[in-house]
């Protein structure tokens, strides 16, 4: 039962891809909780991600994809 849990949650969990301090893609469930140019605040399959930087855009966002540009500062996982 225990190697069940284990083996949904690996497919269950965001999978973030970072390209340089310019863009990062997040796939999974994603939902848009707070938004300016310094910081965006992302629910990614019940876990929050703040991004902290300069000129953040949300260039993509859709149920399960967003893609952020900008010069990226930080990420925190909240």
């Amino acid at each position: 039962m225990r190697g069940e849990a284990m083996f949904e949650n690996a497919f269950t969990s965001p999978f973030y891809e970072l390209h340089g301090r310019r863009e990062l893609l997040i796939d999974g469930a994603v939902t848009l909780a707070e938004y300016s140019d310094a910081q965006i605040v992302l629910l990614c399959c019940g876990q929050k991600l703040r991004v902290r930087g300069k000129s953040l855009r949300v260039a993509l966002l859709s149920m399960d994809k967003a893609l952020i540009n900008g010069n990226l500062d930080g990420l925190d996982f909240l």
